[in-house]
């Protein structure tokens, strides 16, 4: 079975960076609720400067070697990005709750900070065996068979910092290949999961008729040195290889960390 996921990129100045946090961390509390949403998650950048902004504002004056850091960080504007993907049962599903006015309200919050506006985009999520379900209130991907042994390891990794890491691929295959370039996604996909490589591997087909030919991969690890290892493996290369020869361009790989949510 196959589900509509949207994924969107808010990118915010870093000194409005806990603002927009607060605001992010209201729409957990609300849109896993919404009927039809499967799975809702937030990333961070596995960024550096993000320890900087998290301490408490009495701990950096406190330091004199770190205060310079987070005044220097939050006067030059950068920017830092959060990453947004939900997992809905069909489009009406998502529709209806994107236009209700709880919703929409807090979205538009979110968006006004946003330095431009979030590049948000709709996709497929491919099945191959795999299934989507609840536990306990908190919304997790179980990884076929292995299922109901996998369920609390991943829902302590979709929301606790134990360290995992998420990336996000997007990958372009030549036209007229699409058929032959999802069985290759599924069979790295599979690869990565039944050799317990990642903790999961999703594969997405794009539903912009701009980009029919885009793919995106959505992996979560153990740690970000597991990631790295995973290219060493020898299934992993020549599944790799494979989509190079069927592919269109570099793919576009970005490394997050998730999202840790306050009582």
């Amino acid at each position: 079975m196959s589900h509509f996921v949207t994924t969107v990129v808010f990118i915010i100045r870093a000194d409005q960076y806990k603002e927009a946090k607060g605001l992010l961390s209201s729409l957990e509390k609300i849109i896993p609720m919404q009927p039809g949403c499967i799975y809702f998650q937030l990333l961070f950048p596995l960024d550096a400067r993000l320890p900087l902004l998290e301490a408490p504002q009495e701990q950096a004056s406190a330091n004199d070697a770190h205060q310079p850091s987070t005044n220097l960080l939050l006067a030059s504007e950068q920017k830092i990005s959060f990453f947004k993907r939900d997992v809905w049962e069909d489009s009406d599903s998502y529709y209806r709750h994107a236009y209700s006015d709880v919703i929409s309200s807090r979205i538009g919050d979110v968006f006004r900070l946003a330095l431009r506006l979030p590049q948000a985009m709709q996709w497929e999520r491919i099945s191959d065996g795999s299934t989507v379900s609840s536990s306990n209130n908190h919304w997790t991907e179980d990884i076929g068979d292995d299922s109901d042994s996998n369920g609390s390891e991943l829902e302590e990794a979709y929301h606790h910092d134990d360290g995992t890491v998420v990336t996000v691929s997007y990958r372009m295959c030549e036209p007229n290949l699409n058929a032959d370039f999802s069985i290759q996604l599924r069979t790295l996909a599979i690869t990565c999961r039944e050799k317990q490589l990642a903790i999961t591997y999703d594969i997405h087909a794009s539903l912009d008729p701009a980009e029919p030919h885009l793919f995106m991969e959505y992996s979560i690890w153990q740690s970000k040195e597991s990631y790295e290892a995973h290219f060493n493996d020898p299934d992993v290369t020549w599944a790799l290889n494979d989509l190079l020869l069927l592919g269109n361009g570099v793919p576009k790989i970005e490394v997050f960390r998730k999202f840790t949510f306050c009582d």
